[in-house]
């Protein structure tokens, strides 16, 4: 677009304005024709644009459906022009991933022609995202009109979907963890106590009571099988997920959302690389109570891609979580709660259902997501004017839990303990 027709449009018209009042005040034809000149090149300009949007043809697609938290991914789009008539200028607005602000195309395009453009995503927050295409403007080359094309309105338009997985960190040493791995060894080897359920059949060895003797597997077997019992293997360690809406909105949210769920990949991968089952219960979901396990590494990528696709707005609030899920609490030695509540309103009707769960041989420990640091971005106060981690650590604490403050974008060691 050339820079002085940027604002030709409003004067355009006031001047299309002055003829048709000039000529109806004066009666003089020249006004009339000026008048109706402009109109006919307005309606010129709307058919070009109509015409453009009606053969308009594109192909757009990212380099990857799935990208890890803080990678880049690139939005490959091609725009066609397969007819004999050049196209007006095209402003595209392109929906990001990580901002709401869209970025932006503007070009002109010749006939039987294309443009290839390769448009870097930063994607700093775990999520769900569209990506692509949203609005096209097509304007004229003289700037008398200017027509919007939302391409979300057409029903066969669908843009892309980009899953962001949560960041977690390796090699984490947690409090309690070799204990933890112990019990889970213990309940996973078998025993001989008959007061347990029925597991399976061995060789039978000298010593072994007649009364274990599995008489008709040893027939068919034509050799003596003694019964087996083992213990359940149970989840040894339980997190318990509040997916409910953090008080933020905007980048602030996304941030303890993000805070939350790279906190909970970085326990699951620290558990399961021991060989320690994890469950997680969650207020999201089609069920009062959603319920996940693990029982190694090979389950931890469908748990990251599940948490890095939730939404947090939780229906179930989370002291109901903690009543409807209390049963599930006492095949648990560790506690975890990932919470982005830090307000004494949020935090008051929780803690007599946590405080009751905390044990010397089960310890409950709290961790708060949070956005950045107020050095880091100073909007926290002005986005949350209650903000204060202190207060909500401070709560936790008072009725004998183990908190710690998890903030978007600090390594797991430089985390505090509020």
């Amino acid at each position: 677009m050339i820079p002085a027709l940027k604002g030709w449009r409003p004067i355009y018209y006031s001047l299309a304005g002055f003829f048709l009042i000039a000529g109806l005040a004066s009666g003089e034809r020249p006004f009339f024709v000026l008048f109706l000149a402009q109109i006919l090149l307005s309606l010129l300009a709307l058919l070009v644009n109509l015409y453009a949007a009606w053969t308009f043809s594109f192909l757009q697609q990212t380099s990857s459906s799935q990208v890890q938290h803080g990678d880049r991914v690139h939005l490959q789009l091609q725009i066609h022009n397969e007819k004999v008539l050049p196209y007006p200028l095209l402003r595209i607005r392109i929906n990001q991933a990580e901002d709401p602000e869209p970025a932006r195309l503007e070009f002109n395009l010749a006939p039987h022609s294309q443009r290839d453009f390769d448009v870097p995503l930063h994607c700093p927050y775990r999520g769900r995202y569209p990506v692509g295409m949203t609005v096209i403007d097509f304007i004229d080359c003289f700037n008398l009109v200017r027509l919007p094309f939302d391409l979300r309105h057409l029903p066969y338009y669908r843009m892309p979907e980009l899953l962001v997985l949560p960041g977690f960190e390796t090699g984490v040493t947690l409090e309690g963890q070799a204990q933890a791995r112990q019990a889970a060894a213990h309940l996973a080897r078998p025993s001989n106590d008959n007061s347990e359920p029925y597991a399976t059949v061995r060789p039978y060895q000298p010593g072994d009571s007649r009364r274990e003797i599995h008489w008709k597997a040893s027939l068919r077997q034509q050799t003596l099988l003694t019964r087996q019992y083992g213990q359940a293997i149970e989840p040894q360690v339980l997190l318990i997920l509040d997916f409910s809406q953090p008080a933020w909105s905007g980048r602030l949210a996304w941030q303890a959302a993000d805070a939350l769920c790279s906190a909970a990949c970085t326990l699951l991968h620290a558990y399961l690389s021991q060989q320690i089952p994890v469950r997680l219960i969650s207020n999201q979901g089609p069920h009062l109570v959603e319920s996940r396990t693990a029982q190694s590494l090979q389950d931890f990528e469908s748990l990251r891609t599940w948490l890095g696709g939730m939404s947090f707005s939780a229906p179930v609030p989370l002291a109901d979580l903690l009543r409807k899920g209390h049963a599930l609490f006492e095949s648990a030695r560790t506690i975890y709660l990932l919470t982005t509540a830090h307000e004494k309103a949020s935090i008051d009707p929780i803690l007599p259902l946590l405080a009751r769960q905390n044990r010397p041989d089960r310890p409950c420990h709290v961790i708060l997501a949070l956005p950045e640091t107020a050095e880091k971005g100073a909007a926290v106060f002005a986005a949350n004017p209650n903000f204060d981690s202190k207060v909500g650590g401070s709560l936790f604490r008072q009725n004998g839990l183990k908190v710690l403050v998890y903030r978007y974008g600090q390594p797991w060691a430089e985390q505090v303990k509020a």
